[in-house]
C-alpha cells in the first residue's frame, strides 16, 4: 500500500502506544518536600480488535507524571554483591535534598518491584484478571506534557538492562512536565512476558470490561500520592475484528474521551522573529513513478511525491493534545545553534485510524492534486494528512545536514490512540515520500477525457508553517492521457533529459 514508505517505517509496529493527560502542580508544597507522583488517564473508553477469540494485548493508556519537580531515585551499590542503597533526590534550585528509600522496594537494579495492582473486571464486576507490575521511572519513550516542559528528556530510557553484572550506580526519572507509561514493556527486557508494546496480555470473551490501575497503597503512602490520583479506571470492549490497529483502538464514536484531561496549552508566539537563516527552506520534488491502472469499474493515475527540507535547519512540529479530543494543537520550533529561539502555532494534528497508519498526521504539510491543460484543478487526493518523517537523502552535502537520521525516524515519534504528545521531524537534507498507488490517493481519471493534464505537488499549502522561502513549495509534472477506458495509458515527458515515463 505505501512501498517503500512502508517498508521504512516497519519499527512503526513495535512503537509506542502512549502517554497521558493532565499536567499540575498540585497543592502547594514546601521546596523541602520531595516531588510525588500521580497516574493519568488519556482514555475513559476503548475498543479491542482481534481475531476470533485469539488473545490480545491491551493498553489501557495510563501513565505516571511527577508532581512538584522531577523526580528523582539514586541508587548506589556497596561493592560486588551487596545491599543497593536507595535514595529520593530533589532540588529547589538552591540546596539538593536527598531521603533514604527503603532498599526492599527494589528488584535489583532492574525496578520498583510491586508497584502496580491490575485488575480486569468484567460487566458483572467480577475480576477475571489480575495481576502485579513493577515500575520503571525511566522510559524508552516519555511524553511532553507542555510546550513549556524541557524540550528533551534528561533520564536514561531504561532501569537495569545491562549485560555488566557488576554496577555500580544508576539514576532513575521523570522529568517535570514530563510522563512515562505505567505498563511500559521496557521494564520487561529481562524476564519473561512482553517485549515490544505497552499493557497487558489477556484472553477474554467478547464483552464490555474495567481495567482498574493501582498504586499499591506501600508507594502510596512512601511518595506522598494523593490518593485520588493513585489510580485510574478505563473500559474497554472486546470484538472481533481483524487486526486493523493492534493492539488497541481508538474507541467508538461515541466516546472519544481522554480522561481527566489535559493542562490548557499556553499561548507560544515566535519568542522572536527568526532570522531566515535559521529557518528551514521546505520544497517540493515533481511528481514521479507515475502510471495508470484500472482497478474495478474505474481508472486511476498513481504517482509519488517526495517533499524535502533544505535551507538552515531541520523542520520541527510538536503536537500537544486537546482536552477530550482525538486532536492535537501543532506548533513549529525554532533552533539556533542546537538550542530552541522560539516556537509557534501553525495548524493541527489528527488520528488517522485507517488500515497501514494508526498514528498522528499532521493535517497542513503537504497536497496533491490534479490540474488540466490550463492548470486548474480537476482532481485533489484524499492524502492530506501526514506523518512527518524523513524516508529518501536528498541533499547531504548541506551543512548541518544529517548521515544516518534514526532517531528522526519512525520509532514512535507518529504516536498511537492513547499519545499525549508526538514530536515529528524532518532533519536538513532528507526528504519524506509517498507512493499515491491507492483509490482515494491516487487520481480518479475514469471520467476524464484524454489529453495534457498536470500533477501539482505542494508542500506547506496553507502557508501556515515558518520557512525561508515559498517560491519552491509548488512544483507540476506534465502528463499526457491516452487510451480507452479500462486501458488507459499515460506519457510523462522527462524534465531536462530526467525520469522520462510511460509510453511517450
Amino acid at each position: 500500500m505505501h512501498s517503500i514508505r512502508t517498508f521504512r517505517r516497519l519499527a512503526l509496529v513495535v512503537a509506542t502506544t502512549l502517554l497521558a493527560t493532565a499536567f499540575s502542580t498540585g497543592a502547594a508544597r514546601a521546596a523541602t518536600d520531595p516531588p510525588s507522583l500521580r497516574l493519568l488517564g488519556t482514555q475513559t473508553h476503548a475498543v479491542v480488535e482481534r481475531p476470533k477469540n485469539s488473545a490480545f494485548q491491551f493498553d489501557p493508556g495510563v501513565y505516571v507524571t511527577p508532581v512538584g519537580g522531577a523526580f528523582q531515585l539514586d541508587l548506589h551499590g556497596t561493592g560486588i554483591g551487596g545491599r543497593i542503597q536507595l535514595s529520593q533526590v530533589w532540588s529547589d534550585g538552591t540546596t539538593t535534598f536527598s531521603r533514604p528509600i527503603a532498599s526492599s522496594t527494589l528488584d535489583g537494579w532492574q525496578d520498583l518491584t510491586d508497584f502496580f495492582h491490575v485488575t480486569v473486571t468484567n460487566a458483572a464486576g467480577k475480576a477475571v484478571h489480575r495481576e502485579t507490575r513493577p515500575f520503571c521511572p525511566n522510559n524508552y519513550n516519555p511524553q511532553r506534557l507542555k510546550p513549556t516542559s524541557v524540550s528533551d528528556p534528561t533520564y536514561p530510557e531504561f532501569c537495569g538492562v545491562t549485560l555488566n553484572p557488576f554496577l555500580e550506580g544508576n539514576r532513575w526519572g521523570i522529568d517535570h512536565g514530563w510522563a512515562v507509561s505505567a505498563l511500559a514493556a521496557g521494564q520487561f527486557f529481562e524476564r519473561p512476558g512482553p517485549i515490544f508494546g505497552d499493557g497487558i496480555q489477556l484472553r477474554l470473551p467478547n464483552g464490555v470490561y474495567h481495567v482498574r490501575v493501582a498504586v499499591a497503597g506501600r508507594y502510596v503512602g512512601l511518595f506522598h500520592m494523593d490518593p485520588a490520583r493513585s489510580a485510574v479506571t478505563v473500559q474497554f470492549r472486546v470484538k472481533n475484528g481483524s487486526l486493523r490497529c493492534p493492539p488497541l483502538c481508538p474507541g467508538d464514536a461515541a466516546t472519544g474521551s481522554t480522561g481527566h484531561g489535559l493542562a490548557k496549552l499556553p499561548p507560544a508566539p515566535v519568542t522572536s522573529p527568526p532570522d531566515p537563516q535559521y529557518l528551514p527552506d521546505l520544497v517540493a520534488l515533481p511528481a514521479f513513478r507515475m502510471f495508470a491502472y484500472h482497478r474495478g469499474t474505474k481508472d486511476f493515475l498513481g504517482f509519488g511525491a517526495t517533499e524535502w527540507v533544505g535551507g538552515g535547519s531541520n523542520l520541527d512540529v510538536q503536537g500537544f493534545r486537546r482536552h477530550n479530543a482525538n486532536t492535537m494543537d501543532a506548533y513549529q520550533y525554532f533552533f539556533r545553534d542546537g538550542e530552541v529561539v522560539g516556537r509557534a502555532r501553525v495548524g493541527t494534528l489528527e488520528f488517522d485510524t485507517r488500515p497501514g497508519h494508526d498514528h498522528w498526521h499532521f493535517e497542513q504539510f503537504a497536497r496533491y492534486s490534479l490540474l488540466d491543460h490550463t492548470q486548474s484543478l480537476i482532481v485533489r487526493s484524499h492524502k492530506q494528512s501526514f506523518c512527518i518523517a524523513p524516508t529518501d537523502a536528498i541533499d547531504l552535502t548541506l551543512p548541518g545536514s544529517v548521515a544516518r537520521p534514526d532517531v528522526f525516524g519512525f520509532f514512535g515519534n507518529c504516536g498511537s490512540s492513547t499519545s499525549v504528545w508526538v514530536h515529528e521531524q524532518m532533519p536538513l537534507g532528507w526528504g519524506d515520500t509517498y507512493l499515491q498507488n491507492v483509490a482515494g490517493q491516487a487520481f480518479n481519471i475514469t471520467d476524464l477525457p484524454n489529453g495534457t493534464y498536470y500533477v501539482s505537488v505542494q508542500v506547506n499549502p496553507t502557508g501556515l508553517l515558518f520557512e525561508q522561502t515559498t517560491s519552491n513549495d509548488t512544483a507540476l509534472r506534465k502528463v499526457i492521457l491516452s487510451g480507452t477506458p479500462g486501458h488507459r495509458r499515460i506519457c510523462v515527458p522527462a524534465i531536462n533529459g530526467v525520469d522520462q515515463e510511460g509510453g511517450c
